[in-house]
This record gives C-alpha cells, structure tokens and sequence, in this order.
C-alpha cells in the first residue's frame, strides 16, 4: 500500500510529532521547524491549521509557542491530515493515484 501526502499534510503530522514528544510546556515554532525539518514559513500557516481544527493551542508573544490540545493519544493521523488538507473524503485517493476504489465519481450519474 501507498500513502501519499501532500507537502502540507506531511509538515502538518511531523509538527504535531514534535509536539506530542515535547509535553511540557510550549514549543516555538522556530523549534519546531528546527527539530522537524520543516521550512520555518510553513510553520505558522500549518500550526495555524492545526489550531484552527482544536488538535493545537496556541499562545503568543515573546514566551509564546504551542502545545497539544488533548492527549496524543486521542489525536488521529486522519484529524491532522484533514486539518492540513480539508476533508478527505476528496476527488482523489490517498492511498493510489486517481479515484478512490468504491466511490462514485463526481458528476456520474447512475
């Protein structure tokens, strides 16, 4: 099996690893993008994401950074993926290139 995830998507798991592994107290996001080799602009826009869907928090300001939201055991890959990526249920597949198996195509008619 083959999963493919966008750019986006893959920085968006790695950063929420990094905070999963750092639970006490806040990470910056510039430790993020340090630890997880992630381009430091796409932090804020994939934390962001992240804070947005309730999988993160946020805190600004000079001692600022973010932390999980609940326990990373009650956060899926699929959460963080849609967070990332809007809602899977998509025109392609993630696990093969073109249309899911099972799914009916957009605009087809039965």
């Amino acid at each position: 099996m083959r999963l493919t995830l966008t750019r986006r998507a893959d920085y968006a798991v790695r950063a929420m690893l990094a905070l999963a592994r750092h639970e006490d107290g806040l990470l910056s996001g510039g430790r993020i993008a340090a630890e997880m080799h992630i381009p430091p602009r796409f932090v804020a826009q994939v934390m962001g994401d992240l804070v947005q869907a309730g999988l993160a928090q946020a805190r600004t300001g000079r001692s600022g950074g973010y932390r999980l939201a609940r326990e990373p055991e009650a956060i899926s890959i699929l959460a963080i993926v849609e967070a990332a990526e809007g809602d899977a249920r998509r025109h392609s597949c993630v696990l093969s290139s073109g249309s899911c198996p099972g799914r009916p195509r957009w605009g087809a008619t039965d």
